[in-house]
């Protein structure tokens, strides 16, 4: 009992902390960026931003390779048990976890590699590492925007299958957050859509823990032979 216990409020600890984190990972991704300049920078203006924000920007995407699993698992765990939506969704949400930090790690780590041997070049020799830089970011015929194509498809689908099948159980307070928040990160998950989808993620999973029926919470986030309160 005491395991199945720790394991339900290990459960919950991530889906409180998901979103939280995601909003300090949007943030930190470019938002003063975007600000100073009142929308998406031009790509000589983002290949000036990175290099001045290199460890950030190396944290960040290290720490996306564990944050951007989670997330899918938080939609995971909100999910009811039967169901064609539930289960479209399951399998949208297991090709989501491989395909997005795959995609964040080749741009994020991969552009922080490559600024990096670009400080060792002479000026000179610096624009044709420019322009690998700038593709990773803005190349739509490149493996980079393939990949991130298929990940945000895959959350995408994930998210509103899931609402689908939330909604049909009369869950639409945790539905509808969950739906804007599938579409907004399948558009970015940079500032202001990332921002948008932690807020929105967040307000599902607070709905589901706090109004969603309590009984019927409790027996799937916890293990069997724990009896569900009163």
């Amino acid at each position: 009992m005491t395991s199945a216990l720790s394991i339900a409020a290990l459960k919950r600890g991530v889906m409180v902390s998901a979103p939280i984190l995601l909003v300090a990972f949007t943030l930190l991704h470019g938002a003063d960026e975007l600000v100073a300049h009142g929308g998406p920078p031009e790509p000589d203006e983002w290949l000036r931003y990175l290099s001045t924000i290199q460890e950030r920007w190396l944290a960040l995407h290290v720490a996306g390779l564990a944050l951007f699993p989670l997330l899918g698992l938080v939609v995971l765990w909100m999910l009811p048990a039967d169901g064609t939506a539930s289960r479209v969704s399951r399998v949208a949400l297991a090709a989501y976890i491989v395909l997005y930090p795959a995609f964040d790690a080749l741009v994020g780590i991969g552009s922080h590699i490559l600024i990096q041997y670009r400080q060792s070049l002479s000026p000179a020799d610096r624009p044709v590492i420019d322009t690998v830089i700038k593709d990773l970011f803005y190349d739509q015929s490149g493996i980079a925007f393939k990949l991130a194509a298929s990940g945000s498809i895959t959350w995408g689908v994930g998210l509103i299958a899931a609402a689908v099948g939330l909604w049909r159980g009369r869950r639409w307070p945790v539905a509808l957050p969950l739906a804007v928040a599938g579409v907004a990160m399948s558009v970015n998950h940079a500032p202001p859509f990332g921002t948008l989808t932690a807020i929105m993620l967040g307000a599902a999973v607070w709905q589901f823990l706090t109004h969603a029926d309590q009984a019927s919470v409790w027996v799937r986030i916890r293990s069997d032979g724990v009896r569900s309160p009163a």
